[in-house]
């Protein structure tokens, strides 16, 4: 399971420490399934109730679930924890996750990033 760290751009800030220094983990499908049960809301329509995994809140979840580290924060990040990050914090977050599977599906199907 590949791991990649890096600092955001702002970070949290807890008391008067901000913690930047982040690593993630890659996914699995264990997160996956419980980031979207975890994201499940009911919405009232004219026609019932319907279930639904607003987009936003399962991206936050998977998240939480695969940031191994944040500075010196015990983990694993608390939903709460993680919605006060800046917007160019979570913007930093999801692209370095999407670089990281990219290099992974490459990597499990035998390629580099290089073209061909």
């Amino acid at each position: 399971m590949s791991k990649v760290s890096f600092t955001l751009p702002n970070g949290l800030e807890i008391g008067s420490e901000v913690h930047k220094e982040v690593e993630l983990r890659d996914i699995t499908a264990g997160d996956i399934i419980e980031a979207n049960e975890k994201s499940r809301e009911v919405f009232l329509t004219p026609q019932g109730p319907v279930l639904m995994c607003p987009t936003d809140k399962v991206v936050r979840n998977m998240l939480c679930r695969i940031i191994t580290k944040l500075g010196s924060l015990k983990m694993p990040l608390s939903p709460a924890e993680f919605n006060k990050l800046s917007a160019a914090d979570f913007d930093f977050l999801a692209e370095k996750y999407i670089e990281m599977r990219e290099k992974s599906n490459l990597d499990a199907l035998g390629r580099d990033n290089q073209p061909l």
